[in-house]
């Protein structure tokens, strides 16, 4: 049998497949005229459109468990230094801040005025320029003219038995003596004062004190501050300064820098002198340390510094000694019956 020109099936077999000739031109026709309407939808303003942001491939949505995310990089930290500057203009960058416990000049200054034109705040402006003279923050001309006001106030209400802040009446009981009154203190208020420093605050004559009277002792810590590079040493009282003297130092760096106390106080001390070993009694030639010494003792107790007088008057303010400090005469004796022993002694640059 001749196979049959539409189905390529032969005879029988293409009648029992059910698959006619008019059948298949029907489905033809469906096809083409759904394919033009689909065309169609697609050309028109208001079918779909084909967004750009999406994958030509088909969606996939999976029912697999999510998987990590996909972590971005780091951001890199650029190093200030190699930031661009910006290319606007910019102010100049303000003055560092000052320390908390120190106003700026001007709001010191101001401060001053105030204190000066109250007369019950003489103390208060004793103790605001006694610190503020030891403060290198502030100019060294406008520290110079702060103690030269202060001397005349701390000669009024310390050396004088004036009543101050920082300090107890010590009534003059039968048998006292200034050696008693101060070791009373000592006790009492854990003040650390010389008999002397008693007997010159209240102005007395040595060995000197009636019975039923009152003195006035400073109890605040006593303190020395050595300033290298002004050539001056400071007594302070409470941190305040309450008296200063011209000093010598040591040459080629010699005068340590640190914290020391006071150690042993000698009068017309014997010297050895460091270079040769050589000692010297007070009086004889080669004695060079003067009439008075103020050891430095630090905190392992070793000694071999010293505070003294000097027969080179002209040494004082300039760098001659073998490291010691060296004071005039006068002075040296003034600060010697001031200080104990144990009192803190800093020396800065």
């Amino acid at each position: 049998m001749e196979p049959d020109n539409w189905t390529g099936l032969r005879g029988k077999s293409a009648r029992k497949s059910g698959i006619s000739v008019v059948g298949l031109g029907a489905a033809g026709v469906i096809v083409v005229v759904a394919g033009l309407m689909l065309w169609a939808a697609f050309r028109t303003p208001g079918g779909p459109q084909k967004s750009s942001e999406s994958s030509d491939a088909p969606a996939i949505v999976s029912s697999l468990p999510p998987t990590e995310p996909t972590l971005r990089p780091e951001a890199r930290v650029i190093p200030e230094a190699s930031v661009a500057p910006p290319t606007a203009p910019i102010t100049a960058p303000p003055t560092p801040q000052s320390p908390a416990s120190r106003p700026l000049l001007a709001d010191f200054e101001a401060k001053l005025v105030e204190l000066r034109r109250d007369p019950a705040a003489a103390d208060s402006l004793r103790k605001t320029l006694g610190r503020a003279v030891l403060d290198e923050g502030y100019p060294l001309s406008n520290r110079r003219g702060w103690l030269e006001e202060l001397a005349g106030l701390t000669k009024r209400l310390v050396f004088s038995a004036a009543p101050m802040t920082g300090s107890v009446t010590v009534r003059v009981l039968a048998g006292d003596n200034l050696t008693k009154i101060a070791e009373r203190v000592r006790k009492d208020h854990g003040a650390n004062v010389t008999p002397d420093f008693i007997r010159i605050v209240n102005d007395l004559p040595p060995n000197l004190i009636r019975v039923g009277t009152s003195v006035k002792v400073p109890v605040e810590s006593l303190a020395i501050v050595i300033d290298k590079s002004e050539f001056r040493i400071y007594l302070t009282l409470g941190g305040a300064v309450i008296r200063d003297w011209p000093i010598g130092i040591g040459k080629d760096e010699r005068t340590p820098e640190g914290l020391y106390k006071t150690g042993k106080k000698s009068r017309d001390p014997t010297w050895t002198d460091p270079e040769s070993g050589k000692t010297y009694k007070f009086g004889e030639p080669g004695h060079l340390i003067g009439t008075r010494w103020i050891a430095f003792d630090d905190a392992k107790g070793r000694t071999g510094f010293g505070i003294h007088g000097t027969i080179d008057p002209d040494s004082i303010g300039k760098a001659m000694s073998a490291g010691c400090i060296r004071m005039l005469t006068p002075d040296i004796e003034a600060l010697f019956d001031l200080v104990p022993a144990g009192i803190e002694i800093t020396i800065r640059a």
